[in-house]
């Protein structure tokens, strides 16, 4: 049975892949890749089980049209364009340009040709209306970008750290957290971080997978990481263990920030975050006094809490008060060398706070994060009357009916709508509110280069792969970005991509596209082609320089409008839950996606639910079961979930996974709970980037009506604690 090896575009880890094929090219199983210079054999049990969904009896095959009554007709590719095209026109010239949005999912992440086509065709509609995931799971990171700047050469880095602190990020499940973290074969990184010596510091509210290594380990309260990083920053500039040169040569406002934390002191945040003194105290001093490389990380918890854009600022204080990050002279392993190189600096990038200049919306007056439109207000922005009404949307790769929150809100956006239309190769549940479903490609069936979202790698790597998987005679599907392509030549718009116009009126091949993104790659693109499963090239290194001749700005570290947060939130008292004794936090797993991947038998099998996990001695004071199906509440809403037992989980805080759920729908045993139900767009929601509260919110927890089913509890799964 041949292989062929490829890489995986779930997330933008990139595994390492080896396809077995049988005689007819079909699949037969996808296993890691041991020479992989990334994974290094790890692959995560969606990448092993992704086969099958390439022949999925659910997986569309031709483009589909809705029909009067709701249901969905098969229609040919080129007549839905044509009707596309058609309708767009009159919406955009009746209603303007910005009329017209995007909403780009995680999966257009990993998409290459794709995720570089949207912005030509939305820079050729004339529309700055893209949405996507990025402004509502981490979008805090931008905010402190933008309120406090950034650093040109880039922080320090996992492989020559010797301590490292994940704050709500847990890389055993997530694997991809995001930047400047453990990401490539988590499991194995870590094991040789720690036999090198790294000292690993976790906080979360649940015992995690990845805090079971860790060295200090915090279980605050959710909703109080801002009291907790702030208290960290009081401890480390009372104790001189900032880097005090690096403060004074790039860092703008310490004095006011040292003020403006003088009241989290430890004995407050202990009672405040219910975390032992003596362990706080140990982590700051871990990190601060006894080690010089390393960063504080943080991931989808901190940043979906309460006051998120002040967590993340008061997070990255510590690693720029700390000084942690790449001096001249020192090199950048870090880089994307298919896309080429910029130089980089040793010096300060001044915060530009983006977001208060260009297009607002027309809701809460929320400028661009990011370049882009704010989620938050997505649905506001298509029920809200008016001129500058979005009346037309093309989903790319996402599901906003399924993990937007206030799911009852965005539904009911999305049904208001013109012109709805979803590429997706499956039926999702935004898919089944559209006008159109047009069908593309997955990712072993087309050509791709590892250049999409721009995630460097850990040093010099690049991979191509061909298309491994022939698309069956008679199916009318196409790569994710030629529904954009083809719609812009039956509107006669011309498309800028990458910064190289498409000027021929035959449509390019995947590998044109792929050509124009590398064209300036430290190594050619036919090199890359010819390295199957990915290689470590010898290019030259990547030296910072000085900083350039002139460059005096610094980090802000107290601007106003923090300061003033931080002294609400320490004025604020403590919470009162007698009502919604329990805390609802997100949680991920290891079988999806987000919305993706729930339908699969392995998933099934394991998760016939999304169950809302809890600590034994809780169920016990409550008199609950592993098994009992249950009322969630919130301030906002209510959903039936099924109960399992958790002890790695704190007592008084519950979790469930998002993106479960089916529209319409309140039947836990019926493709699980929707977490999106309880949250509300319009209140708790962060004023710069319109980010709701999606995690640490308040619920009670009651078990249904007697006449309620029961799941079997001998299928709930359980998670283990080794404590």
């Amino acid at each position: 049975m041949p292989e062929v090896k490829s890489y995986c575009r779930i997330c933008g880890t990139v595994c390492g892949t080896r396809l077995r094929l049988d005689e007819a090219g079909e699949i037969l199983g996808i296993f890691g890749d041991k020479n992989h210079p990334l994974s290094r054999g790890y692959i995560c049990v969606k990448g092993a089980q992704g086969r099958d969904l390439y022949r999925a009896p659910e997986r569309l095959t031709h483009a589909l049209k809705r029909e009067e009554g709701g249901s969905f007709k098969r229609i040919a590719l080129a007549d839905a364009f044509d009707e596309i095209a058609s309708r767009l026109r009159q919406l955009i010239v009746r209603n303007g340009a910005d009329s017209h949005a995007v909403f780009r999912g995680t999966y257009n992440n990993q998409e290459s040709a794709s995720f570089h086509m949207i912005p030509a065709w939305m820079k050729a509609i004339g529309s700055t209306s893209t949405f996507s995931t990025i402004t509502i799971d981490q979008s805090a990171k931008i905010v402190a970008l933008g309120r406090m700047g950034a650093w040109a050469a880039g922080k320090q880095e996992f492989c020559d750290a010797n301590v490292w602190m994940l704050a709500g990020v847990n890389p055993l499940v997530s694997n991809w957290p995001g930047f400047n973290s453990v990401a490539q074969n988590p499991a194995l990184m870590l094991k040789d971080a720690k036999a090198r010596g790294v000292r690993l510091i976790v906080i979360d509210p649940r015992y995690t997978e990845t805090a079971r290594l860790a060295d200090v380990y915090l279980q605050p309260i959710p909703g109080h990481d801002a009291v907790l990083a702030a208290g960290m920053l009081k401890i480390i500039l009372d104790e001189g263990w900032h880097d005090a040169a690096f403060s004074d040569t790039y860092v703008e406002g310490l004095a006011r920030l040292r003020s403006a934390v003088s009241g989290f002191t430890a004995e407050y945040v202990a009672a405040r975050c219910e975390v032992p003194q003596k362990l706080l105290r140990r982590a700051c001093s871990e990190f601060a006094e006894g080690a010089k490389r390393g960063l504080v990380v943080t991931g989808t918890g901190p940043n979906m809490t309460a006051r998120s854009n002040l967590v993340e600022h008061m997070y990255e204080c510590i690693n720029v008060v700390c000084g942690r990050f790449l001096r001249a002279g020192e090199e950048a392993r870090q880089q994307i060398i298919a896309r080429g190189r910029t130089p980089l600096h040793a010096q300060v990038v001044a915060p530009s706070r983006p977001w208060a200049s260009g297009r607002r919306s027309r809701v809460r007056a929320v400028g661009l994060i990011g370049g882009e439109m704010a989620t938050g207000v997505l649905a506001d922005e298509m029920l809200l009357a008016g001129d500058g009404r979005i009346t037309s949307l093309i989903v790319q790769g996402g599901n906003p009916a399924a993990t937007v929150p206030d799911q009852r809100k965005i539904v009911r956006a999305l049904q208001s709508l013109e012109l709805l239309v979803t590429v997706d190769p499956f039926l999702s549940e935004t898919a089944k509110l559209s006008h159109y479903v047009i069908p593309t490609t997955m990712p072993y069936e087309r050509p791709d280069i590892a250049v999409a979202y721009p995630y460097p790698f850990p040093f010099a790597f690049a991979q191509y792969t061909p298309a491994i998987l022939k698309v069956p005679a008679g199916w009318e599907v196409v790569d994710d970005w030629v529904p954009y392509w083809s719609l812009a030549q039956r509107l006669g718009l011309k498309l800028n991509y990458d910064g190289i116009e498409l000027v021929s009126a035959e449509r390019p091949s995947a590998e044109d596209l792929l050509r124009i993104l590398t064209r300036n790659s430290l190594v050619p693109f036919d090199a890359i082609k010819r390295q199957a499963g990915g290689s470590a090239f010898r290019v030259a290194p990547q030296i910072v320089r000085c900083a350039e001749e002139g460059n005096k700005s610094r980090f802000q570290v107290s601007p106003c409008d923090v300061v003033s947060e931080l002294l609400e939130i320490r004025k604020e008292p403590l919470a009162r839950r007698e009502r919604h004794p329990f805390l609802l936090i997100s949680r991920r797993i290891r079988e999806t996606m987000n919305s993706t991947f729930r339908g699969l038998p392995s998933t099934k099998r394991k998760f016939p639910t999304n169950p809302i996990w809890m600590h034994s001695d809780d169920l016990g004071t409550h008199d609950l079961h592993a098994g009992d199906i249950v009322t969630v509440t919130s301030d906002h809403g209510e959903i039936r979930a099924v109960v399992a037992a958790d002890d790695t989980m704190r007592r008084g805080v519950v979790s469930m996974t998002h993106g479960w759920g089916r529209v319409g729908v309140d039947d836990p045993l019926d493709g699980g709970s929707s977490t999106s139900l309880l949250i509300s767009s319009d209140r708790d929601v962060e004023q710069i980037n319109a980010m709701p509260r999606m995690s640490g919110i308040p619920v009670a927890i009651r078990r249904c009506n007697p006449e309620a089913p029961i799941y079997p509890r001998s299928a709930m799964p359980r998670e283990p604690c080794p404590r």
